[in-house]
Order: structure tokens, then sequence, then C-alpha cells
């Protein structure tokens, strides 16, 4: 969840990044191109690799991109936000089965002093894929009334507003990146979806936006996701986003590390 926008028009823009090391993608004063490991084409058909990633565009498990994008946030609001698997250091499959298991984190922020890193274990069934994004977000008009409410078109140019303010994106799985042009295809949005708050200790209350709850539709989003496929072992996925916006005005950046160590077994 971006909680770092200032809107206060209830945009829940789950920056919900990947692991990947902001610092990987930026140390040593350099930037995405000077990484020799960094792909910005696609590199992916290297089948020495222990993970693949599954193409949204097939239609996973009878589902499109917008509907797993959507599935995600219905999955991460319906829950309270003590105990959630996405607000801590935590065991991040917590109470998930099923063919898919979905990843990321709400807590993935920044107050504009720097990175704030995050990392999360879970172990999960041969032959389960992974969904996760790499950033994301969701606006709509949740706990508004009266003049502040936007509409349709609004709600949506506002979601991609902020994936495209994005000036570096990572993903990074076991040690091979996929940064630029590489990312462009995991892009999935505008589109519209729906969400539940959780009837007591709702997320958007935890972030300090106006209370929420039951059903709020429409609620559009965008992002970049990826759906992974990984081979019996340990994983380490690894993610990096940020946006330095108006470098005049720092409280606006956006800037978020998360790790995840994944035993497949």
């Amino acid at each position: 969840m971006n909680t770092s926008t200032r809107s206060h028009r209830h945009p829940l823009a789950l920056a919900l990044l990947l692991p990947f090391a902001l610092v990987a993608a930026c140390d040593d004063g350099g930037t995405q191109d000077d990484d020799d490991s960094a792909t910005d084409g696609d590199d992916t058909g290297d089948d020495t690799r222990e993970w693949e990633l599954v193409d949204l565009d097939d239609a996973p498990g009878g589902k499109d991109g917008a509907a797993w994008a959507a599935a995600w946030w219905r999955w991460a609001m319906a829950q309270p936000a003590t105990g959630h698997p996405l607000l801590a250091d935590a065991d991040a499959c917590a109470g998930q089965a099923g063919p898919v298991v979905f990843l990321g984190s709400l807590a993935a922020l920044s107050d504009g002093t720097g990175p704030v890193p995050l990392a999360h274990r879970c172990t999960i069934a041969e032959g389960t894929l992974v969904l996760l994004p790499v950033v994301n977000t969701t606006a709509d008009n949740a706990a508004m009334v009266g003049p502040t409410w936007e509409d349709d078109d609004a709600l949506s140019a506002r979601a991609s507003a902020f994936v495209d303010g994005m000036d570096v994106l990572v993903l990074d799985v076991d040690g091979d990146k996929l940064v630029a042009d590489a990312l462009d295809p995991l892009r999935v949005g505008p589109y519209r979806g729906d969400y539940r708050v959780a009837d007591t200790d709702g997320v958007p209350a935890f972030f300090g936006h106006p209370p929420a709850q039951g059903d709020v539709d429409p609620s559009y989003g965008d992002g970049v996701y990826a759906m992974l496929r990984l081979s019996a072992g340990t994983h380490t996925i690894t993610t990096a986003a940020l946006d330095v916006r108006d470098p005049a005005e720092p409280d606006d950046d956006f800037a978020a590390t998360l790790t995840f160590t994944i035993v497949v077994e």
C-alpha cells in the first residue's frame, strides 16, 4: 500500500514491492544500466534457471492479469490489520492454501529518508504458483463523501499515474534481475476491481486513512505483477521501487525494498 501518497482520497496505493534491492539497482553511484547482471530485455528463456515467469495473458487458473490483480487486493484488504501476513516480517504465506499464493507487503513504504527493507519467509508445496507485485496501487472513494469523491476516470488515471511515475523498478529472482523493458509485459492495468474491508481492525485505518468497512466498489488498480513457478529448493526474491518525483518536495518521494526467502518442498 503506497501509504506515502499525500492524497486524502484513500488511494490505497499498496506499493507492493518485490524483494529487490533498490540498493543493488543503484549502489556504487550506478544506475540500472550500470549493472551487468540486469536485463532490460526478455531473457527468461534461460533453461538453467530454477524459476519461470507464468504469462498472465494465458489466463492461468482461468483468470487474466486484471482478475488476478483484483483477487490479490480482495485477499489483502479482507483481513484485519492485526496479524496480517503482509504487515510485518512474518510468515508471508500464513493462512493461504491452494494453487496460487499471494505475496507482497502492505508495509513497503518510505518516509522520504530512504528505502525501508522488509524480509519475509514462506514455505510452499512444489507446484504452487506465486503471485506478487513489484509495485501496485488501487484508488477508490472508500469512506469519502460529497466533493471529495472522484469519478471513475479520475480514479483510473490516478492509479496509472502512480505506476507511470516509478523511476526504478527491479525484480530479482535468485540473482536474475529484470528491469526496464523486461518488466513492461508484467504491467496490469488500469483495471476496475473491488474489495471488502474487514469489519474491525481494517487495513485502511491501520495506515491512518478514514475508517472504511464493507464493500468498496469500484476500485481502480494498476501495477506490475509477476506470477512465478519455482522449482524445489530455496529461492530468494528481491524487489525495488523508487519514485523520486519532485526533488523540491522530498515528502512525496517513494522508495521500498522487500526480500522473500521462499522454500519449495
